[in-house]
Order: structure tokens, then C-alpha cells, then sequence
């Protein structure tokens, strides 16, 4: 009877944050459970996930992150890579902040803070960068990205999307930051870039 009510609890909150997210383009997909909206080529998620060892007084909510290109999946299927999968970026919601990382929530005691809070962390960081990454294209001479998020992103798959995009003067721009960076010249990732 416990294990029902927890996953209950479980999947209203995954539902009711995916409603919260209907005016910006996102759809529930229940079977996942995720938001999704799809942008251009793009793909964007916001998956939830919970822990086989919720009782009690712990009810966990993980909330992950997915910015997945069809181009970027086609590119890498032209050249044989062998997952060939578009997943741009994928991870934890609060790797999107700075001062983030790791963080799971408990929709025990109060669910409707934690819904709050989680709906705020998506405004404030998930959806800027899923705007960022739907812009790449717009302009062909700056990348969109916050020096945060050149930060999480893996270089091969930044080099992948943006010679999928064919922008490759910013391939260029971009593997000189990477490169004064890893001579320890201390500097972070100096790239022209729109976001703030």
C-alpha cells in the first residue's frame, strides 16, 4: 500500500510539472516520464526520475536534462560514428548553474516547494540553453552559448554540432580557446558569444 502511494505522489508531480511547462511548447509523455518540446531540429527534454529506494519519508526526484539535434544525429551517422545518436548535451538540471551540480529533491514533506523550485531552475537555466542551442545557426560568427555552458559541454560534441551546422570558422575560434586553455595559460574559453 506505501510503495503505491509513493509512486503515486512520484507520478502527479511529474505530471504536474509537465503541465507547468505547456506554455512554452512542452509536452507530458507520461511513459517517459519527460516535458518535451521539439524546436527546429531540436529536441528538448525534461526527464524525470525517481530511486527504487523511496519508503516512507522519501519520496526522490531527479530531474534531468536532454538537448538532442536530428542534424547533429544525421552528421554523425554520415561519418560512422558508431552510436549515431543527437544527444548534443544530457545531464543534471543543476549542472546548468555555476555554483550547481548534483541535486535530487524530496517530495515527501513538501511537494509543492520542491515543484516551485524545480519549475524555477527550468525557467532560469533549461530554458535559455535549449534557446541557445536552437539558435546555433543564427549567427554564423558567435557562438550562443554562456561561458558556463562552454564549460559543461564536451568539446567533440560542440565540434560535432557546429560542423553539422556547417559554421566551421567558429570550429576554428573554438578549438584556439580550447587550446590556450590547455596550454594553462589560465584563461578560460575566449570565444565571441551572445549569451549572458
Amino acid at each position: 500500500m506505501v510503495r503505491s502511494a509513493l509512486q503515486d505522489a512520484y507520478v502527479l508531480s511529474c505530471a504536474e510539472l509537465g503541465k507547468r511547462f505547456e506554455q512554452n511548447g512542452f509536452r507530458f509523455l507520461k511513459t517517459i516520464p519527460a516535458a518535451r518540446r521539439r524546436a527546429k531540429d531540436w529536441d528538448f527534454q525534461v526527464r524525470f526520475q525517481s530511486s527504487t529506494r523511496n519508503c516512507a519519508g522519501r519520496i526522490v526526484l531527479n530531474v534531468w536534462i536532454t538537448a538532442e539535434s536530428r542534424l547533429l544525429k544525421r552528421y554523425r551517422q554520415q561519418i560512422g560514428q558508431t552510436d549515431g545518436n543527437g544527444i548534443f548535451w544530457e545531464g543534471y538540471l543543476g549542472f546548468l548553474r555555476p555554483d550547481g551540480g548534483y541535486r535530487e529533491w524530496n517530495l515527501w514533506h513538501s511537494p509543492a516547494v520542491v515543484l516551485n523550485t524545480i519549475e524555477n531552475l527550468v525557467r532560469s537555466d533549461a530554458l535559455p540553453f535549449f534557446r541557445h542551442c536552437s539558435s546555433i545557426s543564427d549567427s554564423p560568427d558567435s557562438l550562443p552559448f554562456s561561458r558556463h555552458e562552454l564549460s559543461i559541454i564536451e568539446p567533440a560534441d560542440m565540434i560535432d554540432l557546429l560542423t553539422a551546422h556547417h559554421l566551421d570558422a567558429l570550429v576554428a575560434g573554438y578549438l584556439g580557446g580550447l587550446e590556450r586553455r590547455s596550454l594553462g595559460q589560465g584563461r578560460p574559453v575566449e570565444l565571441p558569444h551572445r549569451a549572458k
